[in-house]
């Protein structure tokens, strides 16, 4: 028999080796010289085949995708050869998967072990060139020991992102900017730097000007509709080259960025992002509902007979009045209240109230870092349902994975929108935002030029109890004496 048979006879013969290599992405360049490149890997990986008398079949290679789970879509399970690696080992193509160390097949703990159990199934060995020694899933030991190397990862990548967090916690304290460009924005790099190289964030020339018009109409309370049509007018492009809507007026009015960039001042942003709060809700255009507009504070006091939102009606010159009843036989003898008498008075209730010191106090700003907090955790609840969803897809999930795989994503959803509604919150500054002042002819000013729907917003705050009290027939009760602020301010 010829050399070249016997050669080719114990090729066939030998165990069929996968080799998967992986680089993760590093911040630094300390790191990255650190890092043992992809192709120092594959070099050591195919030298333990060699040793071992493995013949290499399949070269599976993720340069610069992240095992997390804290990854993008494109790292993490979504690993394309990742993916395939775990493909050939469920279909039997190769009989021992060659990896540099666990971390660099998963280090979610879930993928982790869905991987050695198919490597289980399939009678397929796990050599770890690092530790230098090949693990055979079916002996018990063998498998405790990848699947703690597995914990170990899985707890490492949960230290890296509290460190990543802490980062750009850090990095916000010390007033360095973080997250994408906003539109409008133009971020400073400091050439000399390639870590933290990020210096601050400023108004863009061409953008900025566009996002300050946007806010100072929005707090002047003009309608969405109006500004979007104005800015496609005049060929102004949206920050996703489109036309201007309603929602992406809205989307640049409401974003925090824009102060810490001094493209707004922190008052022109509190009073756009309050009328945001007023309107939101209230039907479509600019917010507000023309057919309600009349009555000022419909629904803004309670009766003092039976507990009842008082109402607005439209008789003579207008009124409010209970429509409720004490029982189901006799109406409620509450009575009405003439309605502009009623504004008035409630007008000097709530302009009293934000022109005392202690209303300062109780200024509602929003809360910009728990908001981004908040956004950071519905965003990586969100990557966890990705990286299943696409496992899932690719059919990498055996059948009795998948109700437990379906009732995680149900709670992922679940707390991913808690995490954006709490989020939307703490961003929405209180419908008093700028509104009280020690001196009552400025808060009187500032009063005056709220919409229908900000006073009540800010009255139903402030004034939290006012009641309308029963009127004695025959008698001409002054309205101060009938609609009560309680407690008493």
């Amino acid at each position: 028999m010829s050399v070249t048979m016997l050669e080719a006879r114990r090729a066939a013969l030998s165990p069929r080796a996968g080799l998967y290599n992986r680089e993760s992405k590093m911040a630094s360049k300390a790191d990255r010289d650190r890092a043992r490149s992809v192709e120092q890997q594959n070099e050591a990986n195919a030298e333990a085949a060699q040793l071992n008398g493995w013949t290499v079949t399949e070269t599976y290679r993720d340069p610069g995708l992240s095992a997390s789970r804290f990854a993008n879509a494109k790292g993490g399970s979504n690993r394309q050869d990742y993916r395939r690696a775990l493909a050939d080992v469920k279909a039997g193509r190769i009989d021992v998967l060659v990896l540099w160390e666990p971390s660099r097949g998963d280090r979610e703990l879930e993928s982790w072990a869905h991987l050695l159990n198919a490597c289980r199934a399939r009678g397929i060995k796990v050599h770890v060139t690092q530790h230098g020694r090949t693990y055979d899933p079916r002996n018990g030991r063998d498998w405790r020991s990848l699947a703690e190397d597995g914990v170990d990862s899985a707890y490492e990548s949960e230290k890296i992102s509290v460190r990543v967090r802490r980062g750009k916690a850090d990095g916000r304290m010390a007033g360095r900017p973080q997250g994408s460009v906003a539109y409008g924005v133009h971020r400073v790099r400091d050439p000399e730097r390639t870590v933290r190289a990020w210096v601050r964030d400023e108004p863009d020339p061409k953008t900025g000007p566009v996002v300050q018009e946007i806010v100072r109409r929005v707090g002047e309370r003009q309608s969405y509709t109006a500004i979007a049509r104005s800015l496609n007018e005049r060929g102004i492009p949206s920050p996703t080259g489109v036309l201007w809507t309603r929602t992406s007026v809205v989307n640049v009015a409401k974003n925090p960025v824009y102060v810490g960039a001094n493209v707004v001042t922190q008052a022109e942003s509190n009073a756009a992002r309050a009328r945001i709060t007023e309107t939101k809700g209230r039907g479509r255009g600019s917010g507000e509902r023309p057919t309600a507009a009349k009555f000022r504070y419909s629904e803004a006091m309670r009766c003092a007979e039976c507990g009842s939102r008082v109402k607005g009606a439209s008789r003579g010159a207008g009124r409010y009045y209970c429509r409720g009843k004490h029982d189901t036989r006799a109406a409620c003898g509450t009575g009405w209240v003439d309605m502009r008498e009623a504004d008035a008075w409630i007008d000097s209730l709530a302009i009293t109230w934000l022109s005392q010191p202690a209303a300062l106090a109780l200024l509602d700003s929003a809360d910009d870092t728990g908001a981004r907090e908040a956004l950071d955790e519905a965003e990586s609840y969100e990557q966890r349902i990705a990286e299943t969803t696409a496992k899932c897809e690719s059919g990498d999930v055996e059948p009795e994975e998948l109700a437990l795989l379906a009732a995680a994503v149900k709670g992922w959803t679940r707390k991913a929108q808690d995490a954006r509604k709490r989020a939307e919150k703490l961003a929405t500054p209180s419908p008093l935002a700028g509104l009280p002042d020690e001196s009552y002819d400025l808060v009187a000013e500032r009063w005056e030029a709220l919409t229908i729907g900000a006073r009540k917003a800010a009255v139903r705050i402030i004034l939290p109890k006012l009641t309308l009290m029963p009127g004695r027939r025959g008698e001409d009760v002054p309205v101060q004496e009938r609609i009560i602020p309680w407690p008493d301010i």
